[in-house]
């Protein structure tokens, strides 16, 4: 299997939700208040490898999906010890980690997260070619993208564009 860098398993997986029709942003910075979640007057930030959401006007079809990448066992079975995912909860319906195929077993993953894996067969068309395999869809939550947050994406967060997202796959 390749070795691929972290940001080379980021790039790969906006490649991936884009070409499923989804606006895709790498790193993107939330604040969100912990009173959210805690009740308590703090503010957090979280920023996940890549965030997702389905290109749509409606709101209700957002699906908003936020991806922790791991290329290593020791990264993963940290932050998944920390919780770490529990803080993309507040603007995601959905969080999942992301992996290269064998890097963690499907019982590894936190209750109420999802795993995506990267396989070097696909599946489907492309079966000569590597792609990325559902193997826990998560669960939908309820999720709240406030106005600062969508500031955030507009203004800090580099959404990728599909010419981009070309370009990356094509220098690959």
């Amino acid at each position: 299997m390749a070795d691929l860098t972290h940001d080379e398993l980021a790039n790969d997986l906006a490649i991936f939700f884009s070409q499923r029709g989804k606006m895709v942003w790498a790193e993107p910075s939330f604040w969100h208040s912990l009173s959210r979640q805690h009740g308590s007057g703090l503010s957090d930030e979280s920023i996940p490898d890549v965030f997702a959401i389905t290109n749509s006007p409606t709101p209700g079809r957002w699906d908003p999906l936020a991806c922790d990448v791991k290329r290593t066992r020791p990264d993963f079975l940290q932050d998944a010890k920390k919780g770490k995912w529990k803080k993309y909860l507040p603007y995601s319906a959905r969080v999942a980690y992301a992996v290269p195929e064998g890097l963690v077993k499907a019982h590894e993953i936190p209750e109420g997260a999802g795993l995506i894996i990267r396989v070097e067969k696909g599946f489907g068309r492309k079966k000569d070619q590597p792609g990325w395999k559902w193997i826990i869809e998560p669960p939908p939550t309820s999720y709240e993208l406030t106005e600062r947050d969508w500031m955030n994406l507009c203004r800090i967060g580099r959404m990728l564009y599909t010419s981009e997202i070309e370009e990356v796959k094509n220098n690959a």
